[in-house]
């Protein structure tokens, strides 16, 4: 029986392998205890009473560990860059090769007026001022063509929830798989709106400053 592996049939007592008998049942009985324990998850099992099986089997427990210990660590990196994205103080968007949003963080989302819920169901051109809004279509077209052109900087406008206009400096990359096939595309986006009227007000000061400087000439 204990050939069939029913190791709860009696120990026989009345012959001289009864004592050799006992410790093998006893070994085998602890081993399908260590082996129930592994298949939970207890990687604190080590067999030293069976010989060549005990070197495998411990084998087998280390190589475990170590994955799972690689999966910790993969986990904790993703958890990480995460975390480190989502807080990141610049705007940061993924749009697949369609020209719809995939992702946003916080500071997208708060530089655009929207949740990132709202976002990530929208085509980048659902928010696009309609100046601009053959910019993000011809870089894609240019970056899945030619890979030579996958990164890019411009300036775009987009509409604010709020209706009001926000003008972005962004800084896209498309990103490819191991067989260099394009995935999606990771763009920087920095609100540059008061850096624009800013500048706009110092052109048009210089401006009335030169006109007043060439009236005081006459």
């Amino acid at each position: 029986d204990i050939a069939n592996g029913k190791l709860d049939t009696e120990v026989p007592t009345n012959n001289t392998l009864a004592a050799p008998f006992k410790q093998l049942h006893a070994n085998l009985s602890h081993l399908v205890w260590q082996v129930e324990r592994l298949s939970e998850g207890d990687l604190n099992q080590r067999v030293d009473f069976l010989g060549n099986f005990s070197i495998y089997f411990n084998k087998l427990v280390e190589s475990l560990k170590e994955k799972k210990l690689i999966e910790y660590e993969l986990k904790s990196s993703k958890q990480k860059y995460h975390i480190s994205i989502e807080n990141a103080n610049i705007g940061i968007m993924t749009v697949d090769i369609d020209s719809y949003i995939l992702t946003t963080n916080k500071e997208c989302a708060n530089i655009l007026g929207y949740a990132q819920s709202e976002l990530e169901h929208m085509s980048v051109n659902d928010i696009t001022a309609p100046e601009d809004l053959s910019v993000s279509p011809s870089f894609i077209n240019s970056a899945i063509t030619n890979k030579n052109k996958s990164k890019a900087e411009f300036i775009k406008r987009y509409f604010h929830k709020s209706g009001k206009i926000v003008t972005c400096q962004i800084s896209s990359s498309l990103m490819y798989d191991e067989n260099e096939q394009p995935l999606f595309f990771i763009s920087h986006i920095k609100d540059i709106t008061n850096q624009i009227e800013q500048e706009k007000v110092l052109k048009e000061l210089n401006t009335k400053l030169s006109e007043t400087v060439n009236d005081l000439k006459i």
